[in-house]
């Protein structure tokens, strides 16, 4: 009865992490460029039953659930027209690069609402909302002037091999592991939407069905530790 009370425990935990990551993805429904995530399950352990000596079965117990992992959805939202000329979308699969003025670190993200920041020296950088400037395809901040302000700016679009497993450092942004490779610029004159935002790619209506899955096995769970809870209560009291 133990191994009861332990399982069901464990899942009305990873029940629990698994609203949280469906309530993030509800509130980002109207942030720009915003990818949904998906909880990825896995079995904690499994106890062999009545096993012949030294040899397997296939008889076994389960021991509950555990989240694995967190997947990034990382499929087209819907372009949105705007009328502010520093707005970009992708078309297709890419990321914008952005290189943050204090560590020079370069993140990417699909958001690509972006404004003009002035600059110590007087440039005018095109930057997003946190002031990392955005960099094109050889990897230098995109200066603006007269003369290109009215023009399609040269801003980088990036893909990786891998993206399964980037780091997400949260505000949008993504970070690249080993596994994902080198950040590769796309080209092509069609790459790039201007005068257009993507929507977050999160379906409302399977973010509802997703919840109300989650609502019912924590439900359960938490009557399998209630449960388990009186049959010991039970079994304590017959020994008395």
């Amino acid at each position: 009865m133990d191994l009861a009370f332990y399982a069901g425990a464990a899942g009305a935990s990873a029940q629990q992490k698994r609203m949280n990551v469906i309530a993030n993805n509800f509130s980002n429904m109207s942030t720009t460029g915003f990818k949904g995530e998906n909880v990825v399950f896995t079995d904690l352990f499994y106890n062999e039953l009545n096993p012949p000596a030294r040899q397997g079965t296939q008889l076994t117990a389960s021991a509950g659930s555990k989240v694995d992992k967190t997947n990034t959805n990382f499929a087209e939202g819907i372009w949105e027209p705007s009328e502010n000329p520093y707005h970009y979308a992708i078309r297709g699969d890419g990321f914008f690069g952005l290189r943050d003025p204090l560590s020079g670190q370069i993140s990417y993200s699909c958001d690509g609402a972006f404004h003009l920041s002035e600059q110590q020296d007087g440039r005018m950088l095109l930057t997003n909302v946190d002031g990392k400037a955005v960099i094109d395809r050889n990897g230098n901040p995109i200066v603006v002037t007269d003369a290109n302000k009215d023009k399609e700016l040269p801003i980088g679009v990036f893909r990786f091999r891998n993206k399964n497993g980037m780091i997400h450092l949260g505000k949008n942004e993504f970070m690249p592991v080993d596994k994902s490779g080198p950040a590769i610029p796309i080209e092509g004159e069609d790459v790039l939407l201007q005068h257009y935002l993507e929507s977050a790619n999160v379906d409302f209506s399977d973010e509802m069905t997703k919840l109300i899955e989650s609502q019912r096995a924590y439900q359960f769970a938490l009557r399998m530790v209630q449960t388990s809870d009186e049959v010991e209560g039970t079994v304590n009291s017959l020994r008395q």
